[in-house]
Parts: structure tokens; C-alpha cells; sequence
């Protein structure tokens, strides 16, 4: 005939059938914070609740007291895994070793002491033993009380972020957040009735009865508010993971609080908050004017620091209380790329409908215009005449060439590619000196040297290079092109005894504008801009009466020399 022991042991028993399947369930899910640990919690608190019921079924000595500290085992395991649990939902991550470490250092202190009882007696008391109606008696030593405090200490802790999360969420996510605190707190209350002394029969421990009961509301979570589906975003990682900058004021326009990205845009050194937004754009008057007085929607202002110009879009949108402003949201956005690509397609427009056709009108005219002397004379000068005939159209054809390599550099989204700068030199160099044979070249180069640019770079050396020769007057131009290695970096560097860049031509690499007098001899300078920004490389200039030093710093590449070198290890 069934006792009260053996009724109460198979109802704990066939609890395994809800939180099992409550399990599966929620191993779909294992990946989403809190879902691993909450897996581990339901099976901690399944496995207590069958440890205890084959506890009563047992009526030997030995195998009650396994099954006893099988339950010491499953309720640390319950108690971890709903701290982790609370603390990933909580803080939206996944909790890291530097935090689990800590954490488990006295259950595994507690689990030495439980398995090595018979030593020492330090958890079970001599005075344990099976009572008459086959129940086990427990003397509760040192170790089992360490384990109790700790154990509820992890509970408070739990309940302690479950509220927090209560209180800080809204709509869906704070009913979540309370179904699982409701859930946590009913085994937490039946274990503190139980551990007291003041349930009325020793062997009917509530908590397995409280875990269903939890467990039966978590349930419902699940399926009723999608928990560990619909899962919260916290509004400090959201802005902490933001490309664009946020600040928040109040309404004295003080800062509470600022992502890092709008600290990095301000240059603030440190978090701003607390500090006015007046003082915080001191360095930035004309975002400073923008953001002054009401409302602004997506107005774009170019700001300077450190002698860089950027373009920012800024927005600045009240936080209303009923018909009270009470505080204020700016955003700010980076824009410069974007303003500088759409910089780039403009002039670019005006390279092809503007400086090509007029150098293009230029030229036929002359080709025209030699093309009716050489009807009407053939005399000695003909072919003199031919031969400028010739130079005009070369001139046409190399405009074309440096219009349309142009056009393909203004692409924000071109690739760099390894290449030899020392190789590019010397077909500069073989090139120029066929051009202009009376130009005295020196070249000073390593053997090879390997840089990342873009593929136009022979392009922009050879600009450089020509640049030096055609604005030199002299009968025999000089110029020296070198190629210095560092270990970080290849420098470019070309020199002439010319009279020196004018500023009018250096202004093309500051404000590239375009007029009737340098777009002709700009446009060469223009290609070398735009490869030294899309190699990602520098560009310095130095210029006086005695000539010009133009110096291209590129990021030096040191995977395609090591893979020639290997090559050239395993030829026979």
C-alpha cells in the first residue's frame, strides 16, 4: 500500500514531463542571452525534484544519502544557472569566464566538502540516519550551511536584476521581466518556508512544487510573450553600437549622458556628461550657431579640427512631458565622405563638360587651322607644320586619357592592390626620357619595394614626373626620382630645378576648384590627388626659386615581396 512518502516521491517524479519539455523547447533557443543558463536552471530544478523523490522511495541508508547529495548537486546547479540567467537578460550579453570563475568558486568548495563527507563530517553530522517510516534524517554541519547562505545569496541576486529589469522596461519586455520574477520568486519563497522548520512535515519539501508552479509561469512567458525571441534591446548598448553620435540634455542644457561615438565627433577627451553643451562646442562655433535656440532637422555644417574639415548633419529634437520640453536629443552624423564623394562626382562634371571640351575646341582649331596653311603652302616649313599637326592631336589624345583615368578614380569604393612602386619608377623614368630626351632623369631606387595603392599610381608618378619637366624653361630640365624604404612606409619623391609650383597649382590638392586658368595644367594634379586618397597614402610639397619636392608616403607592402621571395627559393 502507497504511503505519503511514495504518493508525494511519484508526483515529484512525473514533474520531469512539464519541465522537460519545457527544456526542449528552450534549446531552441540556447543561443540568445540567458538562453544556456536557463536551460541549466530547469534542469537543476528537475533533477532536484527527482533527487528528492528517490530519496523518500529509498529506505537504505546509502542510497537516501546519495540521492541527498544528488540534490545538493541539482540545487547549485539551479541557483548558478538562474544567476547567469538574470544577469545576461538583464544586460542583454553573454556573460564571460571573468565572471562565471568568481561565481563558482564556493559551490566547488561546497561539492569538495559533500563528496568527502566521510573524512571529516563537516557536511552530514554523525547523527544522520533513516527513520523508521524510511525517511532521511539530516544533521546539518558547517558545509551545508555554507552552501544554504551562498545559495540564497545567488537568489536575492537574481531577484535583484529581475527587478531591475521590471522597472526599467516597457511594454512587452516588463511583462516578460515580471513573468520571470514572479516565476523565480514562488520556489524561492516555498525553499525559505521549507529550510525554517515551519512546513509541518519534514519529508513534503514545497520547493520541487514551487519549480513547477515557476516553471508553469515561464511557460507561459515563452509562448504568451515570446521570451528569448523577442528579446530587449538595452538602450546603452544600442547607443554605445551606434555609428552616429547622440547627446542628451536637459532642459538647461546640460549633458546627461553621450555615446562614444558623439565623443569622438567633439573630441571631448572623456564622457562630456554633466557638462553644458555650450561649453562642450566651444571648439565648433558654427555647430555651436546650428544647434542654437529650437528644433533642427538634418542640417549639415562643416566643423574644423586639428586643421581637418569635416561636414556633421545634425538634429536636435525635443524630449516632451505633456506639452513640457523637459530635456533635448541631438544626433549627429559624419557626412564628410559623402560630401567630399559628392565633391568629387561634381568636379568631375565639370573636368568633362567644361576643361575636356575646351581643350578638345583648342586643339582643332589648331589642327584646323594647320591643316589650311599646309593647302596653301609646301614650302620648306611643311613638315614643321606636320609635325605640330602631330603634337596637337598627342595632346588631345594624352587630355582624353588623364579626363577618363580620372573619371574612374572617383569611385569611393575602389580597391588597392600590391604593387612594386620601384617597377612603376623605372617605366616612368624609360617613358620621360623618351619624351623628352634633352631632360636629365637621376634615379635613386632599392631593388624592389612593395607598396598598397591604387592601380592608377603609374599614372600619378607619371604626372609628377612631367609636371617637373614641362614647367622647367631650361634647355635641359633636371629631375631626380627616388624611392625611400621605412619600415612602415615607401616614400615617393620627385624633384626639379624648376621655378617652383605656383600656389594657384598646389591649391588644386586644397580646394580643387576649377577656373579658366589651371584646368588645363591642374588636371594632371588633380589624377596624382585623387590616387594619393584612394592608396590612402600622403602627400607633401615643398617649393621654392630653387624647385620643387613633391614626397608621396604609401603603406608598405610586405606580403607580395615575401611571396616572390619563397618563389624564388623553390625554382630549380
Amino acid at each position: 500500500m502507497l504511503v505519503g512518502t511514495d504518493l508525494y516521491a511519484a508526483f515529484l517524479l512525473l514533474t520531469v514531463l512539464p519541465t522537460g519539455y519545457l527544456i526542449c523547447r528552450l534549446w531552441d533557443h540556447r543561443e540568445q542571452p540567458g538562453g544556456r543558463w536557463f536551460v541549466l536552471a530547469l534542469s537543476g530544478a528537475t533533477g532536484w525534484a527527482v533527487c528528492w523523490g528517490l530519496m523518500l522511495l529509498f529506505n537504505g541508508y546509502t542510497l537516501s544519502l546519495l540521492s541527498m547529495n544528488l540534490v545538493i548537486v541539482f540545487v547549485t546547479v539551479a541557483f548558478v544557472g538562474m544567476l547567469f540567467m538574470a544577469i545576461e537578460y538583464t544586460w542583454r550579453t553573454h556573460v564571460g569566464y571573468r565572471i562565471i570563475a568568481p561565481v563558482l568558486v564556493v559551490p566547488v568548495a561546497v561539492q569538495l566538502l559533500l563528496w568527502t563527507n566521510s573524512l571529516h563530517g563537516l557536511f552530514w553530522g554523525p547523527e544522520t540516519f533513516v527513520d523508521a517510516r524510511g525517511v532521511l534524517q539530516l544533521d546539518h554541519g558547517i558545509g551545508f550551511f555554507l552552501h544554504t547562505g551562498y545559495g540564497y545569496l545567488l537568489v536575492v541576486t537574481s531577484l535583484v536584476l529581475l527587478v531591475v529589469a521590471l522597472v526599467d522596461r516597457k511594454g512587452l519586455y516588463r511583462k516578460q521581466a515580471a513573468l520571470m520574477l514572479v516565476g523565480w520568486v514562488v520556489p524561492a519563497a516555498t525553499s525559505v518556508v521549507f529550510v525554517s522548520g515551519v512546513f509541518p512535515t519534514d519529508y513534503l519539501n514545497p520547493t520541487p512544487v514551487g519549480f513547477l508552479v515557476g516553471v508553469s509561469i515561464w511557460g507561459w512567458a515563452l509562448f504568451r510573450y515570446r521570451l528569448l525571441r523577442a528579446m530587449p534591446i538595452a538602450r546603452r548598448t544600442a547607443l554605445r553600437e551606434m555609428d552616429e553620435g547622440v547627446l542628451i540634455l536637459d532642459e538647461e542644457m546640460v549633458i546627461t549622458d553621450a555615446n562614444p561615438a558623439a565623443q569622438v565627433m567633439l573630441d571631448t577627451d572623456g564622457d562630456p556628461a554633466g557638462r553644458r553643451l555650450e561649453a562642450v562646442l566651444d571648439p565648433f562655433p558654427s555647430l555651436q550657431s546650428a544647434l542654437h535656440g529650437g528644433p533642427v532637422t538634418d542640417r549639415t555644417v562643416a566643423v574644423s579640427s586639428a586643421g581637418d574639415e569635416r561636414f556633421l548633419t545634425v538634429s536636435k529634437t525635443p524630449i516632451e512631458q505633456g506639452e513640457a520640453a523637459i530635456g533635448w536629443v541631438v544626433a549627429l552624423k559624419d557626412q564628410t565622405e559623402l560630401m567630399r564623394h559628392e565633391e568629387d562626382l561634381e568636379l568631375l562634371r565639370e573636368v568633362l563638360g567644361r576643361v575636356l571640351r575646351h581643350d578638345i575646341r583648342n586643339k582643332l582649331n589648331v589642327v584646323r587651322m594647320n591643316g589650311e596653311l599646309l593647302a596653301h603652302r609646301t614650302d620648306g616649313d611643311l613638315r614643321e607644320k606636320a609635325r605640330r599637326v602631330v603634337d596637337s592631336a598627342d595632346d588631345i589624345i594624352e587630355t582624353a586619357e588623364t579626363a577618363r583615368a580620372i573619371e574612374s578614380l572617383v569611385d569611393a569604393d575602389r580597391d588597392r592592390y600590391d604593387i612594386d612602386l620601384v617597377a612603376v619608377v623605372s617605366d616612368t623614368v624609360d617613358w620621360a626620357t623618351e619624351k623628352y630626351p634633352t631632360a636629365v632623369i637621376e634615379v635613386e631606387t632599392p631593388t624592389e619595394a612593395w607598396v598598397r595603392a591604387d592601380e592608377a599610381v603609374t599614372l600619378a608618378v607619371r604626372s609628377l614626373v612631367e609636371n617637373a619637366i614641362d614647367h622647367n624653361e631650361g634647355p635641359a630640365p633636371s629631375v631626380r626620382v627616388a624611392v625611400e624604404t621605412a619600415a612602415e612606409a615607401v616614400r615617393l619623391v620627385v624633384e626639379d630645378d624648376g621655378p617652383g609650383i605656383t600656389q594657384q597649382e598646389r591649391q588644386v590638392f586644397y580646394s580643387r576648384s576649377i577656373d579658366q586658368l589651371n584646368h588645363g595644367s591642374g588636371l594632371g594634379l588633380w589624377l596624382v590627388d585623387w590616387v594619393v586618397r584612394n592608396s590612402e597614402a600622403s602627400l607633401d610639397i615643398d617649393a621654392d626659386d630653387s624647385g620643387t619636392r613633391v614626397s608621396v608616403t604609401f603603406t608598405r607592402s610586405f606580403e607580395t615581396a615575401d611571396a616572390d621571395r619563397d618563389a624564388d627559393r623553390e625554382r630549380p
